[in-house]
């Protein structure tokens, strides 16, 4: 197919997916429950085929979601390429299923002629939103314009960029071009996983570079790299703004390091299982994708590179190291968040958010 025919039919597909039903809307009010029942629960409808269905190639649907403990809501990034308004939107998700109860786009006129991405909303404990946003030509591969923005708590509020995107990595030595699985340790430091990406026609991958804590308050001056972390998969705070859990790309172990210390430990071994990445941690439970559709090795531009395209999805009791599947070894889960008392999981597949309990 020409590379125009092409175009034209991913923008048709995913103005179609930019499409809930029944649809969620922030003016709805108060959370009023999942919209259908069902375990796992289905709690978004982006159009992509739903649970089993493969990812679409490019970023859009639900994902990226991140829980709010203190607001019983989940923060997640729907939308995508379209020329038809606001493109890639963030917003707040009952976490137990229902309409949005708050949700951000680019709502800027004078950017109409150019699509617009949000991904990786993490909210703080006051309301305030964390995000990566950035700006395309409508036939463009690679953003023109990136950004870590902030939107802070209250209504009406603009987001507002804190961190222009790309920024240099102090541990790899290369521009930042992405960063993913953001969690605040506190209210002005993030923890991220820095990323590089390849864009092109025989290319598509977004893939760790670093572990990286930024300070919102001093810009780029303000990025701070943990060592021992080149080619990280991904990244979770642990029960302390001191520890943190992380995967490495290709490697099938789960760390644990106190930042005050620097002492890296093993919390678990999947082995056999396979490559372990989307780690989260809570109240003593473990979470982590392993396994499925995955591979890692050297790439010619990027140095390394990991393609994931989900994989079922294990839970740990942290003391015990022994891993017990999640629904099923079939499934191409992503981006888990795992709630404060660690029994229930929301994950990605298919395009979609699900909620999922945890035995």
């Amino acid at each position: 197919m020409p590379r125009t025919s092409s175009l034209i039919l991913a923008l048709a597909i995913v103005s179609a997916g930019c499409a809930h039903t029944p649809p969620p809307t922030a003016e709805s009010g108060a959370p009023e429950g999942p919209f259908q029942e069902g375990s796992p629960l289905r709690l978004t409808w982006s159009g992509s085929g739903g649970r089993g269905s493969d990812a679409p190639p490019i970023s859009f649907g639900s994902r990226s979601p991140s829980w709010r403990p203190e607001a019983g809501t989940v923060a997640y990034a729907y939308g995508g390429y379209s020329n038809d308004g606001p493109d890639g939107c963030v917003g707040g998700l009952p976490s137990g299923g229902g309409a949005r109860v708050w949700e951000l786009c680019d709502s800027d006129a004078s950017r109409r002629d150019t699509i617009t991405t949000a991904d990786w909303p993490a909210e703080r404990r006051d309301g305030a939103v964390a995000l990566v946003r950035r700006r395309w030509s409508p036939i463009g591969r690679t953003p023109y314009y990136s950004e870590l923005a902030l939107r802070p708590a209250g209504d009406g509020q603009a987001a507002a960029r804190v961190l222009p995107i790309p920024y240099p990595a102090p541990g790899a030595g290369v521009p930042v071009q992405g960063v993913a699985f953001p969690a605040w340790l506190d209210d002005h430091r993030l923890l991220v996983l820095a990323q590089v990406w390849m864009r092109s026609l025989y290319d598509n991958v977004d893939t760790g570079l670093e572990i990286e804590i930024l300070d919102l308050t001093l810009g780029t001056s303000g990025v701070t790299t943990i060592p021992g972390t080149l080619y990280a998969s991904s990244v979770a705070p642990g029960a302390t703004p001191d520890t943190i859990y992380f995967t490495l790309g290709g490697d099938s172990l789960v760390y644990r390091r106190a930042l005050s210390s620097g002492v890296v430990d093993t919390v678990v071994d999947f082995g056999a299982l396979g490559i372990a990445r989307d780690v989260q941690v809570r109240n003593g439970r473990l979470v982590a994708v392993v396994g499925g559709s995955v591979t890692a090795g050297a790439h010619p531009y990027l140095g390394y590179a990991q393609y994931d395209g989900g994989g079922p999805l294990y839970l740990v009791t942290l003391g015990t190291g022994q891993p017990t599947l999640v629904e099923s070894v079939n499934d191409r889960w992503k981006h888990p968040t795992l709630d404060p008392a660690g029994t229930a999981v929301i994950a990605e597949q298919g395009g979609d958010l699900w909620r999922i309990p945890l035995p």
